[in-house]
């Protein structure tokens, strides 16, 4: 229901990475061109004569890995969120060891510390624990978030429907829909409204507190619409999860 609309930041992703490879064979080549005149100048005035051809080889080659390398990993391509295919951003290899693993503690590898973490309602309520996945670990499936304790990353939906289920609630089948009335008790045939839903949150005993974890390396860092954004909305949808 509030998980519809979940951006696909692949796409995004995909288009800087080939952005910094077009970025980094142009370096390259400007790198291996330029050498040439500079090293044929700095030799003529330290010995008078032209340039061994070894030496004009050696220096283009030197020059065009130089700059390509420059390029590839300082090249700034992101939203804010340290994105690219070199450390710390991209497809490639993010923080930590690349091995794919999610710590159960949603810890950054560097501080065992999250980047980011949502402090809930501070209550002694039930916490549910949900982490933004790394961006090593995003398989193309929309699945962005991992409860805690869980292996198998889960989608938007799946995470509203995990949360709806502690309360015996699920989504209405859209023939059972009256009006706003588009959720229902578990098992039963009638309808009830989102104010109904809300109420089951805040009476629930122990109630539920939502705590988002993020990563300095989470999927959509940095970016519009990304899933931590999505998952507060969703958390303030039902007003299980505090909004300041």
């Amino acid at each position: 229901m509030f998980a519809d609309g979940l951006f696909n930041v692949n796409l995004s992703e995909s288009v800087l990475f080939i952005i910094r490879i077009i970025a980094t064979v142009v370096g390259a080549l400007a790198g291996w061109f330029i050498a040439d005149p500079i090293t044929r100048l700095v030799y003529r005035l330290v010995y008078g004569d032209a340039a061994p051809d070894s030496l004009l080889f050696g220096s283009k080659l030197i020059g065009a890995l130089a700059v390509g390398a420059a390029v590839y990993f300082f090249l700034p391509l992101s939203w804010g969120g340290g994105y690219g295919p070199g450390p710390g951003g991209g497809p490639g290899k993010g923080k930590g060891d690349g091995s794919g693993k999610i710590g159960s503690d949603g810890a950054d590898p560097k501080n065992n510390q999250p980047l980011k973490s949502f402090p809930g309602n501070q209550s002694a309520g039930e916490v549910v624990e949900i982490l933004i996945i790394r961006r090593d670990n995003y398989k193309e499936d929309k699945r962005f978030y991992l409860l805690k304790d869980s292996k198998e990353p889960k989608s938007l939906a799946q995470i509203e429907d995990h949360l709806l289920a502690l309360v015996s609630v699920e989504v209405a089948e859209r023939a059972e829909r009256k009006e706003d009335q588009i959720f229902r008790i578990s098992g039963a045939e009638k309808a009830i409204t989102l104010d109904a839903v809300k109420d089951k949150f805040k009476n629930r005993s122990p109630r539920i507190d939502v705590r988002p974890i993020m990563h300095e390396d989470s999927i959509g860092r940095g970016k519009k619409d990304n899933p931590w954004e999505k998952l507060m909305e969703l958390g303030k949808a039902y007003e299980i999860v505090k909004t300041d």
